[in-house]
């Protein structure tokens, strides 16, 4: 198995001030690049944290929680202040999710400082690739429920190349309507009509819906008639919301009452099992990799009217996306020669998922990284900011000037 720990020269990190984190469960990183200038880094937004990069020392904390509820965020500003005011007057970069309206992004904009917005995918294999002492070029799937894109629209199934400051997006899911945008991620039933659109058009099979009840039916069929031109902002490529959609289609859950429920309770299903896939596309053209799932939705549906059981389902939708995610990295590796892929987003929390695609890229002789100290999710989301950060100001770059190749 070709993945790899990080380096264990990494774990110790002097430091001459006294955290401003006390208490709060500090991780510091000794860092391969020595930052120009300090580095803030404030995270996203519905798991906060924290990052200050100075000298060739990274202090970060997590755990803050959800900055949209008040006492969350107030731990998270006072913070923020205690780290502005060890910073002093001198240079700082404050580096941000790329989110306008996430609430760590008006604070960073508020304060008066030089602030950098930073893709939220980028950040998090730069997460990965930080944690592993990483210099060189990577690849890496990012895949997760919702980043706002350097195009506008909400990113989720990510095939990046990483080079430090930088980044290209090689490849996406293509994407679909988020319809009822931020709802979409709790009623599972709207993405599960979103990708019956994608698939069959208005010719949807309505008996696929039927171990969702009549109201839910009745709902998806309103929304579906509608066939409304979605504005950019609610088309996503998520892998979450499409997770979301089969549990729902296999009757599983019709509502995230709580972040990933879904997703877990289709992993459950599959109980440990991946099984073989259904039809997939990872489709090369002159600028991208296009990675569908709409293939294999038809595939599920296919087998929810011949009444097959739930667990052969949930078993082989997961070694569909194994399969395409896997198949997309060797067509990437392939054509930049760069064969180290990181595994970062909060899909890869569901280890049946990580341990298929961590074998399959084994397989084409790919390197694995995966996060060890910090996490998949957003908890960490700040460290892969202040590593970017650092790398424009050394680089030369001006606060605020984005060096996205995103499409």
């Amino acid at each position: 198995m070709s993945v790899q720990s990080p380096p264990t020269s990494t774990e110790a990190c002097r430091r001459e001030h006294q955290s401003a984190f006390a208490g709060l469960g500090t991780t510091e990183f000794a860092m391969p690049r020595v930052a120009v200038g300090p580095i803030l880094a404030l995270g996203a937004e519905g798991k906060g944290s924290v990052c200050f990069y100075q000298g060739s020392c990274a202090e970060m904390v997590s755990g803050l929680g959800n900055l949209a509820q008040p006492g969350p965020f107030r731990t998270f500003h006072r913070h923020v202040k205690e780290l502005l005011e060890r910073a002093g007057e001198g240079p700082l970069l404050i580096a941000h999710d790329l989110h306008p309206s996430y609430l760590s992004t008006r604070l960073a904009q508020s304060l008066g400082r030089p602030c950098l917005p930073v893709q939220h995918h980028h950040a998090h294999a730069m997460t990965v690739l930080a944690e592993h002492d990483v210099k060189t070029p990577a690849l890496a799937l990012v895949c997760d429920g919702a980043g706002y894109g350097s195009d506008g629209m909400i990113w989720g199934c990510e095939l990046l190349a990483c080079r430090g400051a930088a980044f290209d997006r090689m490849g996406h899911h293509v994407t679909f309507p988020l319809l009822g945008g931020d709802a979409a991620s709790i009623e599972t039933w709207r993405p599960a009509a979103a990708l019956l659109q994608a698939a069959y058009g208005d010719a949807w099979p309505r008996d696929a819906v039927g171990r969702l009840g009549s109201n839910v039916l009745s709902d998806i069929s309103r929304l579906v008639a509608r066939r409304a031109v979605v504005r950019p902002s609610l088309l996503t490529s998520s892998l979450g919301r499409i997770f979301d959609a089969v549990a729902s289609l296999l009757g599983l859950c019709n509502r995230n009452d709580r972040e990933g429920q879904a997703a877990g309770v289709l992993q459950s299903a599959a109980a440990g099992c991946i099984g073989p896939p259904y039809a997939y596309e990872t489709a090369l053209d002159a600028q991208h990799i296009r990675m569908s799932l709409i293939p294999g939705i038809r595939g599920v549906v296919e087998d929810i009217l011949e009444r097959r059981d739930v667990a052969e389902v949930a078993a082989r939708f997961h070694g569909t996306v194994a399969s395409m995610l896997a198949a997309a990295a060797r067509i990437a590796a392939d054509r930049t020669g760069i064969r180290l892929v990181a595994l970062a987003g909060g899909c890869f929390t569901n280890s049946l998922l990580r341990e298929c695609v961590i074998t399959r890229l084994a397989a084409a002789r790919l390197e694995v990284l995966t996060p060890r100290r910090t996490s998949y999710g957003d908890e960490c989301l700040a460290l892969g900011q202040a590593v970017i950060g650092a790398a424009h100001t050394a680089a030369g770059f001006s606060a605020g000037a984005n060096d996205r190749k995103g499409r």
